[in-house]
């Protein structure tokens, strides 16, 4: 082969890698586990659930309530995700223990003032963000008894205190 083909052979290999690389990141920014990320990226502390809602443009895919707390759930719904039966999930727990563990799942935890106090993504972040700070974890259940009998911050502002 000359070189003026070996050359010519060359560059369109790298055109058609360059492309196809293009190609496999557009299908792959625009899926359902990436734009998942990118909207649970944009979770703030002491947002609403509107406010969240409004972030992941739909409503919670399922929730459940312990006390005085909901906790909302978003499915991250990749391809390699399994959809849990939501029919065996309990939508009341009395016990931190047995509020629900969807895998890849945002768990996002509500006060009675309906305000984010603390959120993380089911078994794919190693911690839980917190009105309070971080947690070891990557289920609401793994957060201390003590959050849930003290709540937020006495005095916090984002959470209607003095």
């Amino acid at each position: 082969m000359s070189n003026r083909r070996m050359t010519a052979y060359l560059a369109l290999t790298a055109l058609a890698v360059i492309v196809l690389s293009g190609v496999i990141f557009g299908l792959l920014y625009n899926s359902e586990g990436w734009r998942f990320w990118r909207m649970y990226g944009q979770l703030e502390i002491g947002m609403s659930d509107k406010q969240v809602q409004t972030i992941f443009h739909r409503e919670p895919d399922f929730q459940c309530s312990f006390g005085d707390f909901r906790v909302l759930y978003f499915f991250r719904n990749a391809i390699t995700d399994r959809c849990p039966n939501l029919d065996r999930l309990s939508k009341h727990v009395d016990n931190k223990n047995d509020i629900p563990a969807i895998y890849a799942s945002g768990e996002l935890l509500f006060s009675r003032d309906n305000r984010l106090i603390a959120f993380t993504v089911n078994g794919e972040s190693s911690h839980i963000r917190t009105v309070n700070g971080k947690v070891t974890g990557s289920s609401l259940s793994r957060l201390p008894v003590e959050y849930f009998e003290k709540g937020v911050k006495k005095g916090d502002k984002a959470f209607g205190g003095g």
